[in-house]
């Protein structure tokens, strides 16, 4: 019995992770860091992505959500999916031939 407890009080030192298992705050810090480099390397082609999926122009933007609506399958991140609701949307040439 008497080693039983050391044993329960062994483990109760380790956390409910056990010995070989990372601290929530290193997790927290790889994370932090793995993302850091994500935004360093790709920050302008996604800042292009969600400014092409969320347009400025109210009537694009509309369309999209229209679009999105209408189809479950619909992704405005891809321009052929923005392309094809915009010329569905029937909107004026000139708005629907500038996408980016």
């Amino acid at each position: 019995m008497r080693n039983f407890v050391y044993l329960r009080a062994y483990q109760s030192r380790l956390g409910k992770h056990g010995e070989g298992a990372l601290k929530p705050i290193y997790r927290l810090i790889g994370g932090l860091v793995a993302l850091s480099v994500v935004v360093f390397l790709f920050g302008n082609q996604a800042v292009g992505y969600v400014q092409a999926g969320y347009p400025k122009d109210m009537i694009k933007r509309e369309a999209l959500a229209r679009c999105a609506a209408a189809d479950p399958h619909f992704l405005r991140f891809s321009q052929k999916d923005r392309t094809e609701c915009y010329m569905t949307a029937h909107l004026p040439h000139a708005i629907a031939s500038s996408e980016r």
